[in-house]
């Protein structure tokens, strides 16, 4: 690792803005000596505590850092929250497992019911359930209000006469949309939607979903007609009872063509006439009378009415005999059959058969059970709908002639479980455990449970149940993934699967059964003591006090790996004594020290737009969020796919799986923006993934091969060298950038050469993609810089010319002059296919306009705007392109709307980073504005989501949650809302090195940001940030920094002593008879300033100070000056500045600038590169090799930056620091003594050299550098 006091030698020799570093506008900071700010004006260091959940948008997923276990994943494909898909009644819990490359899920693995023993007492005292409303009516009066129950869908709505409302589709992109509200009702029997459509200019449809589920249309093809329609809610979706799913009113038009559909009502009604849990399909109370319906009889046996009610089933013979009665109803509506026994000899058993004749399906077998049993004929039958079917009641003799049994009742009805599902489950989480607090209809106490981490096994997990309710025992239960093998001695149930193998491990006093369906054990089946081929279900129930804890735990499966054995061994550890409280410890004292280890900010309030009623304390507790899914991410190395490295997931509880293989859910996109954050609080594992993903870069084919530094899986665009550079910058760690950095060449030169998105048979040669292009021209930028770093100069300037040749291709390919099929002319497009051979464009996703042909023939997309945008960031892009970008761009911005206009579609994290920094770097400062409405309207609607996702758009007015969509949850999501919180707060860590900008509401800051392996605090004071902290701990850095509004700042060298002059020279041609351009800083404001050119003392002019010590003047060189090594000294009376410069023979080619004598090796510039012995920053068209190094031995307190607009142009400069040998130049002071120093050398410096002269610096003492020489 590359030593901190070199870093800062670095600095010492003359710190520049971070924005010159990357050839970014910036400004010169005039950092003068003061107090630091005090770091506990930020926000108090957070703990597990504030981070505890209950409320409706509360995470539900949760899992650890290594492990390949998540509870709770999300299926993003459905409908419906966190919550509604991962919690309910059954108080469920869900796993997910990674293995081979696979996504493995366990849906249901555990769920506790309530079974109230003889003993149980209800409790009258308990609040009677809720009533569920059995109709419905539609109110579109509240469709557009903030906070309505509606959600629009890529529709715009307007209210009509009469209660009606109007939906519109878009002209552009999706040419559907919808209109859903989520609704709880008793369905009962039946129910019936009806719907009154008055008008429509296209088509419309109706759908429906449960939580979690997918969409259920309940018609076939979309409606063209109006009137009012009716439809069989119950008959299409099945369901019954008390339900909660979502209305989905659909309004369709035409690809450009918008149609309008008018809703006048939507009622659902349900019919009468009972009521869920009494019987309604059957009930026979064996009366005489209905005993004569049990016509069927084999070997003679009889059924007689009792005298004391019933009937009693009698065989004469000795060996089996029936009576069967024919049924006809519905068992979709009645699943349970009922039957109530008496004493009696012999056994029974009950069978059904849709027929006399052919194999019965068996519901009991024989049995001298007496009582009131329930049996799941549904689920055992697999029988649904009306269903014609014979009920045998059997009297088996077992040799004994004459035996009989008496039975009371049978009914066939809707079912009452003996297992109690909860009246409300009170779902809550934390970072450490999820948790439920049951209640019971009827029942006083609770149920509790908690599912966390094992901490000696990480893919191990428990849960535990705690009752509360004398006399009712805890049933923990799930369903089987697969074959089941129960060892009954060690209490443990293995599941075997094709990738991976499950162990559930019981507590001794569980008593454990297995069943052929869930219903079999909710309703009072027997089940079986070990688990056969028909069991699909085990139940483990537990005693009524206490708390007792299930264990489960996930092993890899193959040749290599006893998974069965390993899981086993797991998941008896987790629950073997004290493990349960061990693990709780471990994870409450990991999760706070590492919320400890998250940097903090001052301000967590929504800025410059509407709060949409989002709080400061709503954003810190998402903030946080944030920090804990980001290390909830963290996966193991995978040996059994060829991957030896940790990785950032792109979303571990998403289970998306399109990435490289070997590591599919790493997506080189979002992951790569997880680990610029997780650097912060997780080095070790964000480099891991880093070098993981670069380790995939295919250099195993032929190079000429199209694989050929490759990286496999979804191709996405190219952030790889700043994510390389930002976990460089905040670790110091220079051996693992040089690890990855022929990785990051050969796919860089790939990335160059396919700029468009792969994934599947999505893989068309020809195709640009803007967004691609955008950002590979960024990412070049930092691949420059590590290049430099790593003293690759031929590198550097291969990507230094990359840069504006892919610019000039960037606007050739994407700012078509051709107007579209409906006469549109673009002000600038997302696609182009380079091929005009093509006689039409590969199928893509729709965009705002069709594809068109442009002025070469070849097919472009205009696409969406937000891809196009990314241009912004793009800072060599000609002023009229970059006019066609804004256009676009401001179609869509308002900062009146949700996400700040710019999600119409979609906006997701990456592009509107690129859109923030390009903003931000345009050096306007009404660009800085726009910038800060959209950090501020992001962060309040991704708070409001209460969803990390890969996408957001508007759903309606501001103040109303905007929709998710796309993987979910996401990095990208994360990454974006910590990035925003940031900049609000004044810091920007994209630049990787430490930079600052303060926005024009911008208050607080942010605290323990990393650089360099230590961490330093940022504060805004006023209109100047304050640094503090070990990082930044050099007396040389000045702990005060100028912040204008809008423009980006670095760290500024900084000393107690005054601040010395320094000068900068630049001319095209500097020979006899030239003139050069000469200015300066840190002069005595308002003095005359004498320039001289030496040897012999020339003097050239004067030039008055401003008053704040800086001028600028043109000089002319005398004709009669000699060729060779000359000095120019700028002197105000008490203190001058000297420059070397080279003046050529005339006429003649120019010489090459120098800086005179140097101890350190120089590079010659390129012909239009800048030479500087102070630090510069220009852009570089011709390839400079990175960022120039500065040659200032002395901490100067104003730093020159030279990378305003139009300092990079073909000139030769040099910019002069105090000197400390002579021919350097150095401004001589009023001080006594000499001593020694170095030059550096200037464009292209390397930085071994920078970083040498660094260390020798402070070796030397800051002493040194307050030695002058008088000339």
């Amino acid at each position: 690792m590359k030593s901190i006091p070199a870093r800062l030698g670095v600095a010492a020799l003359g710190l520049t803005l971070v924005a010159s570093a990357l050839a970014l506008p910036g400004i010169p900071a005039e950092a003068v000596p003061g107090t630091p700010p005090d770091p506990g004006t930020l926000s108090s260091v957070p703990t597990l505590d504030e981070l505890a959940d209950q409320s409706p948008t509360q995470q539900r997923w949760l899992s650890v850092p290594q492990s390949r276990v998540v509870l709770n994943p999300y299926n993003f494909d459905g409908s419906g929250s966190e919550l509604e898909q991962n919690s309910g009644a059954d108080l469920p819990l869900s796993t997910g497992f990674y293995a081979h490359d696979t996504a493995v899920r366990a849906d249901r693995l555990m769920q506790t019911f309530l079974k109230p023993g003889p003993d149980a007492q209800p409790d009258p005292g308990t609040d009677p359930e809720p009533e569920v409303p059995v109709g419905y009516r539609a109110d579109f009066g509240d469709v557009t209000a903030p906070n309505g129950a509606w959600t629009l869908k890529r529709l715009t709505a307007e209210a009509r006469p009469g209660g009606a409302v109007a939906l519109t589709t878009s002209a552009s992109g999706d040419y559907w949309g919808s209109l859903e509200q989520r609704i709880t009702l008793d369905l009962r029997e039946q129910a019936t939607l009806s719907v009154t459509v008055p008008e429509t200019s296209g088509k419309w449809a109706l759908k429906v979903a449960a939580p979690g589920g997918d969409d259920i249309k309940l018609h076939a093809d979309d409606i063209t007609e109006t009137g009012a329609k009716t439809f069989d809610l119950t008959a299409t979706t099945g369901w019954r009872g008390v339900t909660t799913f979502t209305l989905k009113l659909f309004a369709v038009g035409a690809a450009g063509a918008p149609a309008t559909t008018v809703f006048g009502a939507a009622e659902i009604a349900t019919q009468a006439g009972s009521t869920p849990g009494q019987p309604t399909g059957l009930t026979d109370e064996f009366t005489a009378e209905s005993v004569t319906a049990w016509s069927h009889n084999s070997a003679g046996t009889t059924l007689t009415p009792a005298a004391a009610g019933g009937a009693t089933l009698t065989l004469p013979g000795s060996e089996w005999g029936y009576r069967a009665r024919a049924v006809s109803l519905n068992v979709t509506e009645n699943p349970i059959l009922t039957l109530r026994v008496a004493a009696g000899s012999g056994a029974w058993a009950l069978k059904v058969n849709r027929s006399l004749t052919g194999n019965d399906i068996t519901l009991q077998p024989d049995s001298t059970a007496s009582g009131e049993l329930s049996y799941d004929l549904a689920g055992v039958t697999g029988w649904s709908g009306n269903t014609d079917f014979y009920i045998k009641l059997f009297q088996v003799g077992r040799g004994t002639a004459g035996t009989h049994t008496t039975v009371e009742k049978l009914q066939i009805h809707p079912g009452s479980a003996l297992l109690k599902t909860a009246r409300s489950a009170n779902p809550s989480w934390n970072p450490t455990e999820l948790g439920y607090a049951a209640r019971y209809s009827g029942f006083s106490g609770e149920v509790r449970t908690l599912d966390r981490f094992d901490s000696g096994n990480i893919d191990a997990f428990t849960r535990t149940v705690t009752g509360s309710i004398p006399g009712a025992q805890p049933v923990v239960a799930g369903a089987l993934s697969g074959t089941g093998n129960y060892d009954a001695t060690r209490r443990v149930l293995s599941v075997e699967g094709r990738d991976a193998s499950l162990a559930i491990a019981f507590p001794a006093r569980a008593e454990v059964r297995f069943y052929e369906s869930e219903s079999a054990l909710r309703f009072g089946r027997q089940g079986t003591e070990t688990p056969d081929a028909g069991s699909q279900y085990w139940g483990a129930t537990l005693p009524d006090s206490g708390s007792h804890t299930i264990g489960a735990s996930w092993a890899i499966r193959d040749a290599q790996h006893p998974a069965a054995e390993v899981a086993s061994a797991a998941a008896l550890a987790a629950i073997s004594g004290d493990a349960p409280a061990r693990a709780h410890t471990h994870w409450s004292d990991f999760w706070n020290d590492y919320l400890a280890r998250v940097p903090m900010v001052g301000n967590f309030g929504i800025e410059r737009v509407a709060t949409g009623g989002i709080t400061p304390e709503q954003v810190r507790h998402f903030y946080l969020q944030a920090w804990a899914g980001l290390e909830m991410n963290v996966l193991p190395a995978t040996p059994e796919t060829g991957n030896y490295f940790a990785q950032l997931g792109t979303g571990k509880p998403s289970m998306w799986m399109n990435g490289t293989p070997g590591t599919r859910n790493v997506a080189s996109w979002d992951s790569l923006l997880g680990m610029q954050q997780l650097v912060q609080t997780d080095p070790e594992n964000a480099w891991a993934s880093f070098q993981g993903m670069m380790a995939l870069i295919n250099d195993q084919v032929d190079p000429d091969a199209y694989e050929y530094g490759e990286l496999g899986g979804e191709s996405l665009p190219s952030r790889k060298a700043q994510t390389a550079w930002i976990l460089y910058q905040a670790t110091g760690d220079r051996q693992k950038l040089e690890s990855i950095y022929q990785a990051l060449k050969l796919h860089l030169a790939w990335e160059k050469n396919n700029m468009r998105w792969v994934l599947h048979g999505h893989n068309y040669l020809d195709e640009r993609d803007s967004e691609f292009v955008a950002s590979l021209i960024f990412d070049l930028r930092f691949a420059a810089q590590i290049a430099t770093e790593l003293g690759h100069a031929e590198d550097a300037a291969t990507w230094n010319a990359w840069r504006p040749e892919l610019t000039r291709n960037y606007e050739e390919w994407f700012f078509p002059t051709t107007a579209d099929k409906n006469g549109k002319t673009w002000a600038t497009v997302q696609k182009v296919y380079l091929d005009p051979t093509r006689s039409a464009p590969p199928q893509a996703d729709q965009g705002e306009g069709g594809p068109y042909r442009n002025e070469h023939g070849q097919w472009v997309d205009p696409g969406w705007s937000f891809y196009t945008t990314t241009a912004l960031v793009m800072e060599d892009l000609a002023p009229e392109y970059r006019a066609g970008v804004r256009e676009r761009f401001e179609d869509d911005y308002s900062e009146h709307r949700q996400l700040a206009g710019l999600g119409k579609f979609a906006i997701k994290a990456p592009d509107a980073q690129l859109m923030v920094y390009g903003l931000l770097d345009g050096g306007r400062a009404a660009e800085a504005d726009e910038a800060e409405v959209i950090i501020h309207s992001l962060t309040r609607d991704m708070t409001s989501s209460g969803l990390f996702a890969e996408v957001y758009y508007e759903t309606g007015a501001i103040g109303k949650p905007v929709g998710a969509r796309g993987v979910r949850p996401s990095l990208f999501g994360i990454s974006n809302l910590i990035d925003n919180v940031f900049l609000a707060n004044g810091v920007r860590t994209d630049l990787g090195t430490p930079s600052f900008v303060r926005l024009g509401h911008s208050t607080g800051g942010v605290s323990g940001v990393s650089w360099m392996g230590k961490r330093f605090d940022a504060v805004i004071t006023g209109e100047n940030i304050g640094v503090s902290g070990p990082a930044v701990a050099d007396p040389s850095i000045c702990p005060v920094i100028p912040a204008p509004t809008g423009k980006t700042v670095g760290l500024a060298a900084c000393t107690g002593t005054p601040v010395l002059p320094q000068i900068t020279i630049r001319g095209e041609r500097v020979v006899p008879g030239s003139r050069i351009s000469v200015s300066g800083t840190g002069f005595a404001a308002g003095a005359t300033l004498t320039l001289t050119l030496h040897s012999d003392p020339v003097e050239l002019g004067t030039v008055p100070a401003s008053g704040t010590g800086t001028f600028e003047t043109e000089v002319l060189i005398p004709t009669d000056t000699p060729a060779g090594d000359h000095t120019l000294v700028v002197s105000d009376g008490t203190g001058e500045a000297r420059a070397a410069l080279v003046v050529g023979e005339s006429p003649g080619p120019t010489a090459s600038p120098s800086t005179g004598t140097s101890e350190g090796p120089t590079s010659s510039p390129h012909p239009s590169s800048s030479t500087s012995t102070g630090p510069t920053a220009g852009p570089s068209p011709t390839g400079t090799a990175g960022p120039t190094a500065s040659a200032n031995p002395t901490a100067s307190a104003t730093p020159t930056s030279s990378a305003s607009p139009g300092t990079g142009g073909p000139s030769a400069s040099v910019t002069s620091a105090p000197e400390v040998s002579p021919g350097t130049g150095t401004p001589t002071q009023p001080a006594p003594g000499n001593g020694p120093g170095d030059g550096l050398a200037h464009t292209g410096a390397s930085p071994l050299v920078v970083g040498g002269v660094a260390i020798l610096m402070l070796l030397l003492g800051l002493g040194v550098l307050r030695r002058r020489r008088s000339i």
